[in-house]
């Protein structure tokens, strides 16, 4: 489930049933909140069973944008810490370049590499923390913890001088 606006007054990780017949397991529920307002986010039950990370075979994942569900306070409860993840904002400062979308990625998550931009009479010298000369971000080991802002790097293309003719 991805909610992306509006105002959902109860959503539940998984099917609200009740049914004792429904049998069977399932192995993930994925709820992702990225705009508007959840007033509450709580487990659901199928067939009898309440859908936690505790229950059998069952793998939940909760991502959430600060401030969009009523309930946040409680969710590493409901469903586990490991389970229940904060979304932070990911932007990307070209420094002239050519524009980067920003994307939301889950606390702990890698950021995906975005495609590189294009600046007239530059080449692209990849990503940095904190500023153009900060530390260089590593995709595939560095995670996030906050909304972050990763600056990019530009090599000015210097034109070769001609030869002369002797």
């Amino acid at each position: 489930i991805v909610i992306t606006g509006g105002t959902v007054e109860n959503a539940y990780a998984g099917g609200e049933t009740g049914d004792p017949s429904v049998t069977g397991s399932i192995s993930s529920i994925a709820v992702r909140v990225e705009g508007g307002t959840v007033e509450s986010l709580t487990p659901g039950k199928s067939g009898g069973t309440v859908i936690t990370p505790d229950a059998q075979n069952t793998e939940v994942s909760l991502s959430y944008l600060p401030g969009t569900v009523t309930n946040e306070d409680t969710l590493k409860t409901d469903f586990g810490a490991d389970a229940a993840k904060v979304l932070f904002t990911v932007s990307f400062n070209t420094n002239g370049g050519s524009a980067v979308e920003s994307v939301l990625v889950e606390e702990g998550g890698l950021v995906p590499a975005p495609a590189a931009p294009t600046k007239g009479g530059y080449t692209f010298a990849g990503w940095h923390k904190g500023s153009a000369d900060g530390e260089a971000w590593d995709f595939a080991n560095d995670t996030v913890s906050g909304d972050l802002v990763l600056f990019a790097a530009w090599n000015e293309v210097v034109p070769e001088e001609p030869t002369p003719d002797p």
